[in-house]
């Protein structure tokens, strides 16, 4: 695992900070007279990445999650160079929410952050000097225009303003915010960089519309498309949802719909008016008004063309790389892997026998040598049946708690990643998210996070099996239909019960939001009728979806080459690999328009039945 800088346990966090901004320049700085800010007219050591004045001052939020302006807005013409404010290493760079940005980690447990960017000149891991460029001004954001730098300082996790760093008279206070925390010994990790950025400037992250639109998060609606319904009993924010966007995504996806299914422009464009007029009522109505038009078909059809656009908007604009390597058995993490297998699986040789058919090789993993671990269903930890998975979610997280707890019994200290199908990645997330502790020294640390297919926002499928079941012949004809299809996971099973969209499982699942160091990657089938994309999404988490193009997407995924190509980037720390137009296309429009399908297949056979019950 990287670690950005090496920090003595012993000398307080104080004595670092004020060491790094009294030292001479020639221990902090180059003096090769980029920029007007030289070491002379700065005594501090430190230098501002740009010329320009403030326009708009840092302003401390009363609360963590309050309004404020964490960072300076400083001037400057787009194309302008942008420099490192000191030496450091470069623990973040790239897009989210379709802005740029670069995270450097300093000594003394500061990073600094050079937001809304148009290019990037460093990439992550690369130490940089005091002075060096690390990407030009251009990008614009939120309240943002183009024509600023937004520049920031965090000591730990608090943000303070930065231009202390450049007046030595404010040194006491900048040491007194230090002292009362601990050194940072823990190593940075791209998520973390990533989750700092969002919340510190109300960034958007895949899966994660509600952020970007000021939906309410007391809302218990996970983080993607509001889901209505007849199982959910909370009413979603749909106009906050929407957001101010919400017509430019309504119109794209128009467009998108047209490119990808032959549907005639002039049908689409007959459709336009009366969308908009549809969304502009769903943004003026209370939450439980906007609830019930969501639910018509004009509704639900407004909703559905505003995902797609926005789909599309994230896809395209996400960090990609046109050069990532195969999954061709070279590089790799270098760690321990536990893979995770999905509902109805089995494994027949316990944790040393596969339970999911993905090319551990080609991924790096030596299974000869003991890297490989497959996760076991049954409560011993040996072999297991189909029937062991459909076990109540939290119970096969305890166990894999248990298992992971002997991996780091065989190779103390040593790093795990966890790689995970289907429903398997949500036995991860509940996991990471109600169980794991990074100070639990009975656990190995955790490496890498990634999921294949995995419903982290539900399944629509699980969702139509609660709704049949529900109603008044429902229950029958299911366990019927289960009788002839034994390779059906049965639909009121404790496993399939709660994958449902609208359970009080997958409605908690995220209460608490991805740990700290935790590098998680979701991957996902443009085409998959079992976990359609647009429900693998995690806020915080890298996505990406890829074309399978075989018949059962969901299962051929794992052995797919080019999800493995994104595997390998993910255990690398790389930029996934860019996907071409069409996939894009393909991954904005199909996943949304399958969850629709099943999701109207569910609430109309469930009404059929109530009426041929009674």
């Amino acid at each position: 695992m990287k670690t950005a800088v090496s920090l003595s346990r012993t000398i307080p966090a104080c004595v670092l900070v004020l060491i790094a901004l009294s030292a001479p320049s020639s221990a902090l700085g180059t003096s090769d007279g980029a920029g007007a800010d030289s070491t002379a007219s700065n005594p501090s050591g430190w230098r501002r990445p740009v010329d320009g004045a403030v326009v708009r001052p840092f302003e401390e939020p009363r609360s963590a999650y309050g309004p404020g302006h964490r960072g300076v807005d400083l001037a400057a013409a787009p194309g302008t160079a942008v420099r490192a404010a000191n030496d450091g290493i470069v623990s973040f760079a790239g897009q989210v929410g379709g802005t740029v940005h670069v995270t450097v980690t300093h000594a003394g447990n500061l990073r600094t952050s050079y937001s809304f960017l148009s290019s990037v000149a460093v990439r992550v891991g690369q130490g940089v000097a005091r002075g060096e460029v690390v990407g030009t001004t251009g990008g614009s954001g939120p309240d943002h225009d183009g024509h600023v730098l937004h520049f920031g300082l965090r000591i730990g996790d608090r943000y303070v303003d930065p231009m202390t760093l450049f007046s030595p008279s404010d040194l006491t206070r900048l040491v007194h915010l230090v002292k009362a925390q601990a050194p940072d010994e823990t190593s940075w990790s791209v998520a973390s960089e990533r989750r700092a950025l969002q919340a510190s400037l109300a960034l958007p992250s895949a899966g994660d519309s509600s952020a970007a639109a000021g939906g309410d998060e007391s809302h218990d609606c996970g983080d993607g498309v509001p889901f209505i319904g007849a199982a959910v009993d909370a009413v979603c924010d749909v106009g906050g949802w929407l957001g101010d966007t919400a017509g430019d995504a309504l119109d794209a996806g128009l467009g998108f719909v047209h490119d990808v299914t032959g549907i005639a422009t002039a049908t689409l464009d007959d459709l336009r008016g009366p969308l908009h007029e549809t969304l502009s009522t769903l943004r003026k109505l209370s939450d439980e008004a906007a609830s019930a038009l969501a639910r018509t078909p004009m509704g639900a059809l407004v909703l559905d063309l505003v995902e797609i656009g926005r789909r599309f908007y994230d896809t395209v604009t996400a960090e990609c790389s046109d050069d990532a390597p195969p999954a061709d058995g070279t590089g790799g993490s270098g760690h321990r892997v536990m893979v995770v297998a999905g509902i109805n699986s089995s494994g027949e040789a316990g944790d040393r026998g596969p339970t999911v058919d993905l090319d551990v090789a080609s991924l790096g993993y030596h299974a000869d040598d003991g890297e490989v671990r497959y996760f076991s269903y049954a409560a011993d930890g040996g072999p297991y049946v189909p029937h062991d998975t459909q076990q109540k979610i939290e119970i096969s997280a305890q166990l894999l708690l248990e298992q992971l707890r002997v991996m780091q019994r065989e190779e103390p200290g040593r790093e795990v990643d966890l790689v995970a199908h289907s429903q398997g990645g949500v036995v991860v997330a509940y996991f990471l998210e109600h169980l794991y502790h990074s100070v639990d020294r009975t656990l190995p640390p955790i490496g890498n996070v990634i999921t294949l297919s995995s419903p982290l926002q539900g399944a629509p499928l699980a969702t139509a099996g609660a709704e049949i079941r529900g109603s008044t012949l429902g229950k029958g004809a299911l366990d019927g239909l289960e009788q002839m299809l034994p390779g059906l996971p049965p639909s009121g099973s404790d496993a399939v019960t709660e994958l449902a969209e609208g359970s009080r499982f997958m409605r908690h699942l995220w209460d608490r939001g991805l740990p700290e160091h935790v590098d998680f990657t979701t991957i996902g089938a443009a085409e998959d009728l079992i976990v359609p994309a647009n429900k693998i999404s995690v806020a915080g988490a890298s996505e990406t979806v890829v074309a399978v193009n075989d018949l059962n997407e969901h299962h051929a995924i794992v052995n797919d080459p080019d999800a493995l190509r994104v595997v390998r980037a993910a255990l690398e720390h790389r930029a996934p690999p860019c996907v071409g137009l069409d996939t894009a296309l393909r991954s904005a429009v199909a996943p949304v328009v399958i969850s629709r399908l099943e999701h109207t297949f569910g609430s109309g056979t469930a009404r059929v039945l109530d009426g041929a019950g009674r």
